[in-house]
């Protein structure tokens, strides 16, 4: 991963009552998406779950924008780490 060099991806996981939208606009005008809860049982999203230090952590989440343009928020996947 470019941005932190500590990731490594652990696991394929499937996030379940969730759904991927592209509903959002970057200020450069190109089109963002998020992760939204449905609470529907047909909604599920696949997504790579990564491992990394928590240092790197806290300088991803400054470059990404937490608490600006995301919020953080712990949930539970379907999947198995490698």
């Amino acid at each position: 991963m470019k941005r932190v060099h500590s990731a490594r991806s652990v696991s394929v996981a499937r996030l379940e009552k969730h759904r991927l939208r592209f509903h959002k606009r970057s200020q450069k005008g190109s089109g963002k998406c998020d992760i939204e809860f449905t609470n529907d049982a047909e909604h599920f999203v696949y997504g790579v779950v990564y491992r990394l230090l928590i240092t790197d952590k806290q300088k991803l989440d400054a470059i990404e924008g937490l608490g600006q343009d995301y919020n953080e928020k712990t949930v539970s996947v379907v999947g198995t780490v490698r």
